[in-house]
């Protein structure tokens, strides 16, 4: 499965090894513990095991003071490799039984193990060679789940850390850990905002329950990439999954070839399609590691020219589309481990390279390339930082050129330079949203937020006036709803306050007779100086307008 968080090659190892140490350890001083394996988490490393008895949060400072005592040993690293089946008698026979049957289930008929001291694990071979080399370490915490194996229920704890290779990068990391999860964290501000289900207390592959504040979210933010940046020719499918034998890509081709839309070349569909995975219990992350999620791609077969202008346009449009929302990214070549390519291919790979250097890219382009097992085309990503500087894929571009085919709706002479553009704006719908929660901690700019103003009511004789002031808002296109609850005051500012609603307005005896508004203050104790309604409609009315991708406002 491809993970849709990213690390170098460096941290990938770093985090790889510290996962293995911490096994050691905890096995060292709790030889009763289950080893239930580990591996990358996106902040850093994890661990699981099966406990006797409860971990607390002092025992979880003392294993991390010991992890970090073995790696200030410096102790060598090996790795040697086992067959599968005398794999699984060893972990067996050394009370790991978990470690064995996952050792049985590798699909190679031969297993890495690592080696530290006596201690043995299930781990590919890394080019570390002394534990000293995993850095600076910080557990961040823990969490319990159930897991099933073999129809064997188990209290598994999550052990999680992180691993830099500076002890000034670990500082900075922990500083942004920390505000993350005071006022930034997507999982805690969904449930507060009334958005979505907070996923990461859910233990199974179910996803994310949308509120209808959250479905309003992701209409707005759809419907602004939309005037803009989709086709015409749109198709929704109502489930798609990453076990399925075709791709997007393949059955969009299939709809061309069967003629369902007959145009000049470049030809292009768009399909929305909710995409679901199986995800291990390690890789959720709320909305950005989820189990299943809302996608979009633009299918277009064309000939070379085509592919060129495509491209550029795309590139601007997507970081358009992120700098206007504030986000920090870089472009990265990722291409397929074991496909031999093609040598057109490759020549218009290097022309569309030479393309985008000479155009004026707002992020930068990266040197490195990133190969991928499961990855079929040349693929051209886009990837942004959050809060905490983890790595996500927001958007791709997959190329592929097509051999010759019958079956096509081109001449002979077309068919020698046809390619396929496979391009996901919005790669997942529910990544953009968690980035856009943590970006403004919940305050979305006004055109953005679901609920623009809310009006609290005071009093039932004030009712069919605050009726009037919101018919007055609904003519100007805001969005806004009526407390008319019978709460105490103090309670409704607060609910209100706790959603983030942009704009606060109270409406008792005062603003009737005077045929006005007031604004709750930020403190929420008492009220502003009154204020006329019109220019307050008027006011708020160009702050909601949606900014143009491409320049002025809408």
């Amino acid at each position: 499965m491809t993970l849709p968080y990213h690390f170098s090659k460096e941290t990938t190892e770093r985090n790889l090894l510290a996962s293995q140490l911490l096994a050691a350890v905890v096995l060292q001083q709790f030889p009763n513990a289950l080893l239930f394996g580990g591996g990358l988490h996106s902040l850093g490393f994890h661990y699981d095991f099966v406990f006797e008895q409860p971990i607390t949060s002092s025992l979880l400072e003392f294993i991390e003071v010991q992890l970090k005592t073995l790696i200030k040993e410096d102790l060598e690293i090996n790795f040697h490799t086992m067959m599968r089946e005398n794999a699984q008698s060893y972990f067996e026979h050394h009370h790991q039984p978990i470690l064995g049957i996952r050792a049985g289930q590798d699909l190679c008929n031969v297993v890495d193990l690592i080696k530290i001291k006596k201690f043995q694990g299930l781990c590919s071979e890394l080019s570390l060679k002394t534990t000293t080399e995993v850095g600076y370490i910080k557990l961040l915490g823990m969490e319990t789940f159930i897991e099933v194996i073999d129809r064997e229920e188990f209290k598994v704890t999550r052990i999680i850390g992180v691993s830099k290779d500076e002890s000034k990068s670990l500082k900075t990391f922990l500083k942004a850990y920390e505000s993350l999860l005071k006022k930034k964290d997507h999982r805690k501000l969904g449930p507060q905002l009334k958005l979505f289900s907070d996923s990461s207390k859910e233990d199974q592959n179910q996803g994310v329950t949308w509120f209808p504040k959250g479905i309003q979210l992701r209409l707005l933010f759809q419907e602004w990439i939309s005037r803009e940046g989709f086709t015409k020719n749109s198709i929704m499918s109502p489930w798609v999954s990453e076990r399925l034998k075709y791709s997007l890509t393949d059955q969009h081709m299939n709809i061309y070839k069967k003629g369902q839309f007959l145009s000049e070349l470049p030809w292009t569909v768009t399909e929305m399609s909710l995409i679901s995975q199986e995800c291990q219990s390690a890789e959720k992350w709320g909305l950005f590691c989820a189990s299943s999620w809302l996608t979009e791609q633009t299918t277009m077969i064309c000939l070379e020219h085509q592919l060129f202008s495509e491209v550029i346009s795309s590139l601007h449009f997507i970081e358009r589309i992120s700098t206007i929302l504030g986000f920090e990214g870089y472009w990265i070549w990722v291409i397929p481990r074991k496909k031999s390519s093609k040598k057109i291919e490759c020549e218009v790979l290097r022309k569309i390279n030479r393309a985008i250097q000479a155009e004026s890219l707002t992020f930068p382009f990266s040197d490195l390339e990133e190969k991928q097992e499961s990855l079929e085309d040349f693929q051209l990503e886009f990837r942004v930082r959050d809060v905490v500087n983890r790595e996500w894929t927001l958007s791709t571009l997959n190329f592929r050129a097509l051999a010759s085919d019958s079956m096509l709706n081109t001449s002979e002479s077309e068919e020698k330079s046809l390619f396929v553009l496979a391009r996901s704006m919005i790669e997942s719908w529910d990544r953009w949203i968690a980035l856009l929660v943590e970006q403004y901690e919940g305050h979305f700019p006004l055109w953005l937020a679901p609920e623009q103003v809310r009006i609290i009511v005071i009093g039932e004789s004030n009712r069919e006036y605050a009726l009037q002031v919101k018919e007055k808002m609904d003519r100007k296109g805001l969005r806004g709803e009526i407390d008319f609850r019978t709460k105490p005051l103090g309670e409704r500012i607060h609910e209100a306050k706790e959603e983030k609603i942009p704009y606060l307005i109270l409406i008792g005896e005062n603003e009737r007779k005077k045929q006005g508004i007031s604004l709750c203050l930020a403190s929420g104790k008492e009220r502003s100086q009154f204020i006329e309604l019109e220019p307050f409609i008027d006011k708020i009315y160009k702050e909601s307008l949606s900014p143009s991708i491409h320049g002025d406002k809408t």
